[in-house]
């Protein structure tokens, strides 16, 4: 079974393919096949063409699904690494920065106090 692109027409092909696979191993939903021969009145080959259908779908489903959670888990990873990358160049600046403030606001304080006492 060859890869294809999603972007081709035909790239729902895969799930067919995958679908057929699995009919003709004996692997299928018991639950979704009933349904078919249910829909299909009984005719065998009907039931076999919507089983197919069904399944392509749910297999297109599953794909999305699983799409949408390794490309959530890509980005954390992503977003963690420029978080590390950032507190390790900008880590010990902002620390010291906080503290050069922190000594400003001591040195004007007592600045201002020692100012208003003497007036």
């Amino acid at each position: 079974m060859s890869e294809m692109n999603p972007s081709d027409e035909h790239a729902d092909s895969v799930f067919y393919g995958i679908a057929v696979e699995e009919v003709q191993a004996g692997r299928v939903d018991k639950g979704l096949m009933a349904k078919a021969i249910a829909k299909a009145y009984g005719d065998k080959k009907k039931a076999e063409v919507l089983y197919l259908e069904w399944r392509v779908g749910l297999l297109k489903e599953e794909s999305i699904k699983r799409l949408k959670i390794e490309e959530a888990a890509t980005k954390e990873r992503l977003s963690k690494e420029a978080a590390e990358k950032f507190n390790k160049v900008w880590g010990p600046r902002i620390q010291s920065t906080e503290t050069i403030v922190c000594i400003v606001i001591v040195v004007v304080t007592i600045c201002f106090v020692i100012f208003v006492m003497s007036s």
